[in-house]
């Protein structure tokens, strides 16, 4: 009933220029450094977001890259977040995730690293690392459509509601199913454990995602990458991947730590490491823009 057409008249022109190909741009970005800091163009654009025209934006005497490396702005060479200090094991990984949009602070500008994440906030931070870095470097909008809620407790009215969505339509969550209510959760407030976080990085990574069978094939072997990660674990093929890829090197010499509960500092550290695997994968996996789309396979998919 609201159907309408319009009809445009006029012409086409026919652009007769030869442009560069998909891999030559990358191949160009992967081999330039404008800005002569040591760090290819692809990387700047991509990875550290940081300009690819000069090496030290705010003229402080300290690299825009090395500034992040230390938890500061580049822009202004001041600390990004008052507890976050220099050189912390998370502080280069806070900064990045920062950069790219994927986390922020709060308002007092702390970060409040050893703050437990919860299973909403992890699940955002994800979309956000791994949407808006794809988004920008294919040059699509890979946005999910607001749809009705697909967990019984997730509202449409939750801020944390679009960014579920996306993660469910992509396949990076499922859930669970309550047996004596009939009712599917996503217990969105619950602290999120370390081998929920991984297993959900191995569905949202393309890097991870190659060698899935690896790791699962491993823990059929009664092999295991951690001594408190039994072959027989639900969540033994992602954190063996994880450990494999250089994902995750546990919590302790030898163990994973499956069942604690995941703070701020240590989801931006997996997040951020797996994006850097992603974006080497990507750099030499494009031979064209229909070849970008191979390694990100069924991820992608049900957003588009």
């Amino acid at each position: 009933s609201t159907a309408s057409s319009v009809l445009a008249t006029g012409t086409i022109a026919i652009d007769q220029a030869k442009h560069k190909t998909y891999k030559q741009f990358v191949d160009e970005l992967k081999t330039s450094d404008r800005d002569g800091d040591e760090s290819s163009d692809f990387d700047e654009y991509y990875i550290y977001r940081t300009s690819v025209d000069s090496d030290d934006a705010n003229e402080d005497g300290v690299s825009d890259l090395e500034s992040l490396k230390s938890g500061l702005n580049p822009n202004d060479g001041k600390k990004l977040f008052k507890d976050v200090g220099e050189k912390e094991f998370y502080t280069s990984d806070v900064a990045m995730l920062y950069q790219r949009g994927a986390i922020q602070g709060y308002d007092d500008k702390t970060f409040k690293p050893g703050n437990l994440v919860n299973r909403a906030e992890f699940t955002t931070m994800i979309v956000k690392a791994f949407e808006e870095g794809t988004a920008n470097f294919l040059g699509v909008n890979i946005s999910l459509p607001q749809a009705k809620p697909v967990f019984d407790d997730v509202s449409a009215d939750a801020w944390y509601f679009p960014y579920v969505s996306k993660a469910y339509g992509a396949g990076f969550i499922s859930g669970s199913f309550d047996l004596k209510t009939g009712k599917s959760m996503f217990r969105p407030g619950d602290s999120i454990t370390r081998a929920e976080a991984m297993a959900i990085l191995n569905k949202a990574s393309k890097s991870l995602s190659k060698t899935q069978t690896k790791g699962v094939s491993e823990c059929a072997k009664n092999k295991s990458a951690f001594s408190d990660v039994s072959s027989k674990d639900w969540f033994c093929g992602a954190v063996s991947n994880g450990a494999a890829n250089g994902n995750t090197k546990g919590k302790t010499p030898g163990s994973f730590k499956p069942f604690d509960n995941l703070n701020r500092a240590e989801a931006a550290v997996m997040i951020q490491r797996t994006l850097e695997k992603d974006f080497i994968l990507l750099q030499s996996e494009t031979g064209s823009v229909g070849d970008i789309f191979k390694p990100l396979g069924k991820q992608l998919a049900p957003l588009l």
